[in-house]
Order: structure tokens, then C-alpha cells, then sequence
């Protein structure tokens, strides 16, 4: 009776302890295991069964996807569709999920812009009234010290913060 060698799968006899086809060391089988590997060695299980691959996409077909996938709202409607479809084409599937990753990220990114800038123009609009304030502050303080008065503040101020009358 011969065995089977583990990597390669071709046959050498009992007493040999290296495959004559590819040389990997063989272990010691049990004579019952050997026999029940043989009588189940012409039959094919589920897991030995290769799937059918999808057909590859070709140039032509990536650069098609590529142009509606560049349309607005028709890019968003198709990339959902591709990606749920479960008899599309694999390769088209992960493209779709992965342009709906990017475009995920690219309205997170956009609305965290569209925040620090309108957050900047308020800080802008902010800055510009204190130093308004800051203006007319320098100003009292400058009349206090040249005319040795206590004056109030009967100043007024425009949104550029420039001054309109004095006392």
C-alpha cells in the first residue's frame, strides 16, 4: 500500500520517509487513517469546488463607470444600486462601495469646512467690534489725560468703528 505526500499530493511508498516528487519529510500515518483517506479520495467535497469568477472589467468598462459615476445625483443613485446588487459584478460592487466611501468622507470633510468658515467670519465680525471698542477706549482715555476731565463716554460708533462726535 502507498500514501500520499501532504504538499504535493503524489504517491510514495511505505517505507520511504521523503516524497520522491517534491522531497518534503513525510510523517508516519496510521495505517486506519490511510484507509480512510483512500476510500474517500475520488470524491469531491463543497469546499474543493471553485467558484466561478466574475469576468474581469475591461478599460472600457471603467472609463463608462467612471463618466456616470461623474454625474451629480445619477453618480449617488447608481453607486447605491451597484453596491446593494447582489447579482452585479463583484468588481463593480467594490468600486461602487468604495466611490461611496470617498464621497462619504468628502461631504464630512466639506461640512466641517463650511463650519470653521462660518465660524471665521463670525470671529471676524467679533474682532472687528472689540477693537470698535478698543478704538473708542484709546480715544476717552487720550481726551482724559490731554484735558485733566472726567468725561463720559458720549461717543458714538458706526459698525467700522469709526468715531462720529466728541465732547
Amino acid at each position: 500500500m502507498s500514501r500520499i505526500c501532504q504538499k504535493c499530493g503524489g504517491e510514495v511508498g511505505e517505507a520511504d520517509f521523503y516524497c520522491i516528487h517534491c522531497g518534503m519529510p513525510l510523517e508516519k500515518v496510521k495505517q486506519e487513517e490511510q484507509q480512510a483517506f483512500s476510500q474517500w479520495e475520488g470524491v469531491q467535497t463543497p469546499s474543493q469546488e471553485k467558484p466561478e469568477l466574475a469576468k474581469p472589467l475591461s478599460v472600457k468598462d471603467y472609463l463608462l463607470l467612471g463618466i456616470l459615476l461623474s454625474i451629480p445625483v445619477v453618480n449617488i443613485i447608481l453607486a447605491i444600486l451597484w453596491a446593494a446588487g447582489k447579482n452585479e459584478n463583484p468588481n463593480r460592487r467594490n468600486l461602487a462601495c468604495a466611490w461611496l466611501i470617498f464621497a462619504a468622507a468628502g461631504a464630512v470633510i466639506s461640512v466641517i469646512f463650511m463650519i470653521g468658515l462660518v465660524r471665521a467670519a463670525w470671529l471676524s465680525r467679533i474682532i472687528r467690534i472689540i477693537q470698535s471698542i478698543m478704538s473708542i477706549m484709546t480715544s476717552i482715555m487720550m481726551n482724559t489725560m490731554m484735558t485733566g476731565k472726567n468725561t463720559t463716554m458720549t461717543m458714538m460708533m458706526t459698525w467700522n468703528g469709526s468715531i462720529i462726535g466728541r465732547n
